[in-house]
């Protein structure tokens, strides 16, 4: 459309309208895509992000498998939950940000150990809120026996991608034994975000 926008515009754009597609949305997915690299998502921040440093290599494996709910009906179950849980509702929420706080300082000192234990801790945080399917929790056992660091489902749960970390040395092995569980299996390394091209037709 010849606008000339910055990769953040972009990803603030991308957020807005899936905002205004949803209801309820996080900026998460729009400004990795767009920016790239590791990024620590602040909404409720100052900023909308916080850019960390990666020392090491990060190789993840990315799992997919359909999404069992819509993300408005995913708001919707977890709401609900909310409502049955009580308090223990807002101590997991609590915890899960505790991970995530401890989980940056890990990326930023390269420490993949810690990291997959922290995700660990995530996934089972993620399970006692209800939202991982049967086949993500089978998709995890399978990485995890198969030398993953650790594994937990990404974004709102009831399906979707599973992310595995792994060593380098161990991308094959885990993403042979997860494959036939998934309906894709990807291997992610941290990206320089959006790209742009400049393409010409002719009639």
């Amino acid at each position: 459309m010849g606008l000339d926008l910055a990769p953040k515009a972009v990803g603030e754009m991308a957020y807005r309208v899936e905002l205004g597609v949803q209801g309820r949305a996080s900026p998460m997915d729009a400004l990795a895509a767009s920016i790239g690299g590791a990024l620590k998502v602040t909404p409720r921040g100052d900023t909308p992000f916080v850019r960390l440093r990666l020392p090491v290599s990060l190789p993840l494996i990315l799992a997919y498998t359909p999404k069992q709910l819509t993300t408005k009906e995913a708001v919707e179950r977890v709401r609900k939950t909310a409502q049955e849980m009580g308090p223990r509702f807002d101590q997991i929420l609590k915890s899960i940000s505790s991970v995530v706080d401890r989980a940056s300082a890990s990326l930023s000192t390269g420490d993949l150990v810690a990291l997959g234990m922290l995700m660990d801790e995530n996934e089972s945080l993620l399970e006692e809120l209800g939202v991982v399917s049967e086949r993500s929790r089978e998709i995890i056992d399978v990485a995890k026996h198969a030398g993953a660091l650790g594994a937990k489902v990404s974004g709102g749960g009831f399906g979707g991608t599973v992310v595995a970390l792994v060593k380098e040395r161990d991308v094959e092995e885990v993403a042979k034994h997860v494959r036939p569980l998934a309906n894709a299996v990807f291997l992610s390394r941290s990206s320089g975000g959006l790209r742009r091209w400049v393409t010409s037709t002719t009639h």
